[in-house]
């Protein structure tokens, strides 16, 4: 659920059409888009139509600097036997009116068996998307995946219906009970569950795929950014007995 522009309130959910017969030859729990108005009232409904080989997940809805807002998260498309999954964001006029839409998926990670996810994504100033995503194989380890795209979603092309993305960094990760504290932070923050008597690497990236800080610690235990700008970074700590990347916020 998010708050447009206009003071109106968008949210969406899955709804049963199981038992529908309209939907016979149709995905049976399509997404639905809901709109109301400030006092909570019910403007309109929209459920998207596809047939039974697509589906889609959204991950989060996000309204943007003027009068739209994002939709993003994982579209699967079944051919024959294999299933497609890429990564997608759609920008919607406040009115609902479709602006653009794009796939994305890692050349590296083109495979029919990996998955591309949109996680989350920040719009900058002039308009552009700063966009943190995930890839894995099905089954398998995550891998962070970030870039950046302009505000017509492509890389400064004329024309991007669909595509998937050039070489941009992809940070590996690995979940593990490593944790850091506060989060937000205006500044230094502690880190706990880090497997001690070991020299680790710890590396700071930028949202947008930008290596900021590299050094290596023995037994860290905190991670000074005072001297940073306010902003979203991945801090990824790799070593013997454990590798993870945290998602963290300076205020």
């Amino acid at each position: 659920m998010t708050e447009l522009s206009d003071s109106n309130i968008f949210l969406t959910y899955k709804v049963n059409k199981f038992f529908d017969p309209e939907f016979f030859d149709l995905h049976p729990y399509p997404p639905t888009f809901i709109w109301l108005d400030k006092n909570g009232k019910k403007m309109k409904e929209h459920v998207i139509r596809m047939d039974r080989k697509h589906d889609i997940y959204i991950s989060e809805i996000e309204a943007g600097k003027g009068d739209y807002f994002f939709v993003y998260g994982q579209v699967s498309s079944r051919v024959d036997q294999a299933n497609n999954l890429y990564g997608f964001i759609t920008k919607y006029a406040n009115n609902g009116d479709t602006i653009w839409t794009h796939t994305y998926r890692h050349p590296s990670y083109n495979q029919e068996d990996y998955f591309h996810y949109i996680n989350d994504l920040i719009e900058e100033d002039n308009g552009d998307l700063t966009v943190l995503g995930s890839i894995a194989p099905i089954g398998g380890k995550n891998e962070v995946w970030v870039f950046r795209v302009n505000s017509e979603g492509c890389f400064g092309t004329d024309s991007c219906y669909q595509f998937t993305l050039g070489d941009h960094d992809v940070i590996l990760p690995e979940p593990s009970v490593i944790k850091c504290f506060p989060n937000p932070t205006t500044g230094k923050v502690s880190l706990s569950g880090i497997p001690l008597n070991e020299t680790y690497n710890i590396r700071i990236y930028s949202i947008d795929g930008r290596l900021i800080v590299s050094n290596k610690e023995r037994n860290p235990s905190e991670i000074d950014l005072s001297h940073m700008n306010a902003g979203i970074y991945l801090i990824q700590i790799t070593g013997e007995k454990a590798n993870t990347t945290l998602k963290l916020i300076k205020i």
